[in-house]
């Protein structure tokens, strides 16, 4: 029998946010100049933009992506800086357990239920092997 795909993406996107809410690794500025920031000042209108910003070399879709949230917040008025810092986070789980959903049901049309519970299995233990040594 098949998981439901609103179970699935719920579980997924549940184990997701705990993830991005408690893993400590490595932080690279160029994560946060290169994305949150951007869209910050696209859509608040400050915040600093380096200089491959400036002279027009980078694209304005990967930001984007994160505008249109910090776009909602602002429109609804819950532009709170905590919804704002970690709302990177909360975009990238959402992408996450879509992809998650999406390759347990790549491998159920392809191989069957027996396979993509354990493809979801495996997926899942090592992203838990990832949380418990960071």
């Amino acid at each position: 029998m098949a998981i439901s795909s609103r179970h699935l993406f719920l579980g997924c996107f549940t184990i997701r946010l705990i993830y991005a809410s408690i893993a400590r690794t490595a932080f690279a500025p160029d994560e946060f100049w290169q994305g949150p920031e951007v869209a910050h000042q696209m859509v608040f209108g400050y915040g600093h933009l380096t200089w491959e910003w400036a002279a027009g070399l980078r694209s304005y879709l990967h930001p984007s992506i994160y505008a249109l949230f910090y776009w909602a917040l602002k429109v609804l008025r819950k532009d709170y800086s905590l919804l704002v810092a970690k709302g990177p986070q909360l975009v990238q789980a959402l992408f996450a357990a879509l992809a998650d959903l999406y390759v347990y049901k790549l491998a159920l049309n392809l191989f069957g239920p027996v396979v993509a519970r354990w493809t979801i299995i495996c997926q899942k233990n090592i992203m838990v092997q990832c949380i418990l040594s960071s």
